[in-house]
């Protein structure tokens, strides 16, 4: 039996970020040492629901800081972010943790979020898709040329290329 958690990281009257920061530090380092199979980060702006709007920054200093555990962004949102870009720090993950990096995205949850970060909130879902399939083809081939309604430039290396064969693990986080 495997065992994970997930770090939501609440912000509270009785919590600063430095403390919630340093109990994710701290519990990623015990779980580590308790063999747990996963930790994962989970990305929000502007409000007390986390106190990380860098999952991937994370993940590499909690790789760096273990030696087993898997680390997962539990919801890099993709549709906030360029995907060549999302692409290539997810690789370079995978590549310096030796395969131990998850990759899990999604779409922005907040509209407020997408008008702060100048994305499309009326096509929202097809720059989710469109940012999806070239981060995918970056992780299952290395390279990408897109040429959709919001990204279109010509073939691109994507370095470095995924240690793992396909790209890193990858799951997306969904609501309804």
């Amino acid at each position: 039996m495997k065992f994970g958690l997930f770090f939501l990281n609440f912000l509270n009257s009785k919590r600063s970020s430095d403390q919630v920061i340093e109990e994710m530090l701290d519990t990623a380092h015990y779980a580590d040492q308790l063999s747990f199979d996963t930790v994962a980060v989970y990305e929000n702006h502007f409000s007390n629901y986390g106190a990380v709007g860098a999952p991937l920054t994370v993940a590499g200093f909690l790789l760096g800081m273990t030696q087993h555990l898997k680390v997962a962004s539990l919801n890099h949102v993709i549709t906030t972010h360029h995907p060549v870009r999302v692409a290539e720090e997810a690789c370079l993950l995978d590549q310096m943790s030796e395969g131990r990096f998850v990759f899990g995205f999604s779409d922005c949850e907040k509209s407020t979020d997408m008008r702060f970060f100048n994305r499309p909130t009326d096509a929202q879902f097809k720059v989710f898709e469109a940012c999806y399939e070239i981060i995918n083809d970056a992780f299952s081939t290395g390279y990408c040329h897109p040429d959709n309604d919001f990204f279109s430039f010509p073939k691109i290396s994507v370095n470095p290329h995924a240690y793992t064969e396909g790209g890193p693990a990858q799951f997306v986080n969904a609501t309804s």
